[in-house]
Parts: C-alpha cells; sequence; structure tokens
C-alpha cells in the first residue's frame, strides 16, 4: 500500500490550478488534493489549517511571492515549486524543495516529481527505524525540523 500525502495546491491562475489538479488525478492513491489557494495569503491559511504533506507551490504571485509564504509558515510541508520562471530554480533549492516543475507541467516530469516525494518518504521511515533502533543516522538529522518530518508529530 503507498503512502498517501494531503496536498494543497497554490496558484493565482485558476486555469493552471485546475491542470494541476487534472495532472494530479492520476496519483489519486498517492496524493489527495484537499485544498487550493489563489494568493500568498490565503494559502498561508489554508496550509496552517490544513496541515498538508506537500504543497504545490506558485512563485510569482500578486500578494506575496512562494518564497514569502514559506517564510511565514510556522510548520513547513513539503514543497514542489511550479512556476514558469526558470530564473528561481536556484533559491527553490535552497529552501529544500522536493523539486522544481516548469509549466507547462509535463507529465513525466510531474511523474519524477512524485517519485522524488516517495524517496523523501522512504527516507524518513528509514531514519525514524534508526532512531527508535537508537542508531544515529545522518539521515535523521537530515529530516528532522521541516517537511516530512513534521508528518508524525502533528
Amino acid at each position: 500500500m503507498n503512502q498517501q500525502y494531503k496536498a494543497i495546491i497554490i496558484d493565482d491562475e485558476p486555469a493552471a490550478r485546475r491542470l494541476l489538479k487534472s495532472l494530479l488525478q492520476e496519483y489519486a492513491d498517492i496524493i489527495e488534493v484537499i485544498g487550493e489557494a489563489g494568493n500568498g495569503k490565503d494559502a498561508i491559511a489554508r496550509i496552517e489549517e490544513m496541515k498538508p504533506d506537500v504543497i504545490f507551490l506558485d512563485i510569482q504571485m500578486p500578494d506575496l511571492t512562494g518564497f514569502e509564504v514559506i517564510e511565514r509558515l510556522k510548520q513547513k510541508p513539503n514543497i514542489i515549486f511550479t512556476t514558469a520562471y526558470e530564473q528561481y530554480a536556484i533559491k527553490a533549492f535552497e529552501t529544500f524543495s522536493i523539486d522544481y516543475l516548469l509549466k507547462p507541467i509535463k507529465e513525466e516530469r510531474l511523474e519524477q516529481s512524485i517519485g522524488k516525494l516517495k524517496g523523501v518518504w522512504k527516507a524518513y521511515q528509514v531514519s525514524r527505524y534508526f532512531k527508535l533502533a537508537g542508531g544515529n543516522s545522518s539521515v535523521a538529522s537530515a529530516t528532522k525540523g521541516d517537511g516530512i518530518a513534521n508528518k508524525n508529530r502533528r
């Protein structure tokens, strides 16, 4: 059985949200879209309220950028950026995001992102095993604090 992740789609373009939601239908056994937001302020409120495992986050929005949204979150979920701008890729990975999808999103790239998300979850499970077994794992240290490691502290 696959781990199912709760997700929120954040994009100021309704068509982009609809397209991504449609693409994610193929992964309904893995990703459950629990909400959407059309701007940064709504995104923060929904993330804090719904506590998703992963967010699909646009970078360029009218009120706040995706980076500003991340900075204002108390608890950070896993992040997959979705944007039309290549120039933010390095900064996105500096935020420890899982992936960076360029619009228009291609099905094969989305599949790779889902694979990366699953890989992060597996690494977390391994680190948790070592932690519970009394071992000292560098993976445990790397996953502590944000993203998937927060899943079991809720």
